[in-house]
C-alpha cells in the first residue's frame, strides 16, 4: 500500500459570514514545496456571497506558474497527496469543516490505446522474435492501422524498447521491495532468491534472447535493458545490504558486488541451463536448495562473526 504524502492544508480564518473581502495565499512561503509542485496551494481565493452573506466559495489553485495560455496540457492532481481545505470562524482555529480531496488517475483512451498495441506487439515478438515480426503484423495482431501504430511507436526497435522497459520495471518492483528495518538478512535473501529464481526460469525466456541477439547491432537496445532490469535489482539489494551493513549486521566492502554476486549465485545452474534450452525450468525444491547454497554462502562471506 502507498504512503500518502503529506497533507496539503489550505486554512481559512476570520471568513464565515461576517465579511465580503476576498483573501489570496501568499506565494512560496514554504520553499520546500517547490520540490513537490503537485502539492503545492500556490493560490487560495475565499469569497462570501455579497448581500445576504449565506454562502461561502472557496477557490483553490495547486501547481505553480500555470496560465490559461498553458492548456490544454495542465499538470494533474497526485494520486498520492491528500489535500485539504480547513474553514474556520472568526479567531478561532477549530474547524468548522474540513474538505478532504484525494484523486485517482483513470487510464485514458489514448494510454488505453498504447496499452492495446503493446500487447498485441508482445504476442507477435514471442511467436515470431524480433526480426521476423513487422510493423503490419503487429498492427493486424493489435487491431489498428498502421497509421495508428506509427503515431504511438516511430518504429520496431521503439516499440520492442518499451515493452522490455516495463517488464523490467515490473520485475523490479514486484521482487525488489526489501525492508530496510528487516534485519534477518538470511530470511530476507533466501524469499528474494527463491522469487527471483521462480520468475526467472518461468517466464519466456525469447525476450533475453531476442535482447543478446540484437544488442551488437543496435545497443541502445541492450543498454536500456539491461539499465531498466538487471541494473535496477542489483541496486535495490544494493542499497539493503548496505543498511544492514549500516545497522551493523553485515561486514560488506562493496554491496554493489555482493548484491550481483548473490543474483548471479541464484541462477547460474538454474536459469541458464534454461535460457540456452539445455534444460526445462528446475521444480521448486531444486531451486529453494540452489537458493539456500547461495544464501549460506553469503551469510559465510559477509555475515558478522
Amino acid at each position: 500500500m502507498k504512503q500518502i504524502r503529506p497533507i496539503v492544508t489550505a486554512a481559512l480564518c476570520a471568513l464565515a459570514m461576517f465579511s465580503g473581502a476576498a483573501f489570496a495565499s501568499s506565494h512560496r512561503e514554504a520553499p520546500a514545496i517547490s520540490f513537490d509542485p503537485a502539492a503545492d496551494n500556490t493560490d487560495l481565493w475565499a469569497w462570501v456571497k455579497p448581500g445576504t452573506h449565506d454562502r461561502l466559495y472557496v477557490v483553490a489553485s495547486y501547481n505553480p506558474l500555470e496560465e490559461p495560455a498553458g492548456g490544454p496540457n495542465f499538470h494533474k492532481f497526485s494520486d498520492e497527496v491528500l489535500y485539504e481545505i480547513h474553514i474556520s470562524r472568526g479567531d478561532s482555529l477549530s474547524d468548522l469543516v474540513t474538505y478532504q480531496f484525494r484523486f485517482k488517475t483513470a487510464e485514458s483512451a489514448d494510454s488505453a490505446k498504447r496499452r492495446q498495441i503493446i500487447e498485441g506487439a508482445r504476442s507477435v515478438f514471442l511467436a515470431q522474435g524480433f526480426d521476423a515480426a513487422s510493423m503490419g503484423e503487429i498492427a493486424r495482431k493489435a487491431g489498428v492501422s498502421k497509421g495508428t501504430l506509427y503515431v504511438y511507436f516511430k518504429s520496431k526497435e521503439d516499440l520492442f524498447e518499451a515493452i522490455s522497459e516495463e517488464q523490467c520495471r515490473m520485475q523490479a518492483e514486484r521482487l525488489f521491495e526489501l525492508d530496510p528495518a528487516d534485519h534477518d538478512v538470511a530470511g530476507v535473501l533466501a524469499r528474494l532468491g527463491s522469487a527471483f529464481t521462480t520468475f526467472m526460469c518461468n517466464r519466456s525466456t525469447s525476450p533475453i534472447r531476442t535482447v543478446i541477439a540484437i544488442a551488437d547491432r543496435m545497443p541502445e537496445i541492450g543498454r536500456q535493458f539491461y539499465e531498466s532490469g538487471p541494473a535496477v535489482g542489483i541496486a535495490k539489494l544494493a542499497h539493503y545490504l548496505q543498511t544492514q551493513v549500516d545497522a551493523g549486521v553485515l561486514q560488506v566492502d562493496d554491496c554493489e558486488v555482493a548484491a550481483a554476486q548473490f543474483l548471479d549465485s541464484c541462477v547460474s545452474i538454474t536459469f541458464k541451463p534454461v535460457l540456452f534450452n539445455f534444460s526445462a525450468p528446475p521444480p521448486p525444491e531444486r531451486i529453494d536448495y540452489v537458493v539456500g547454497i547461495a544464501v549460506r554462502t553469503f551469510m559465510k562471506a559477509y555475515g558478522k562473526q
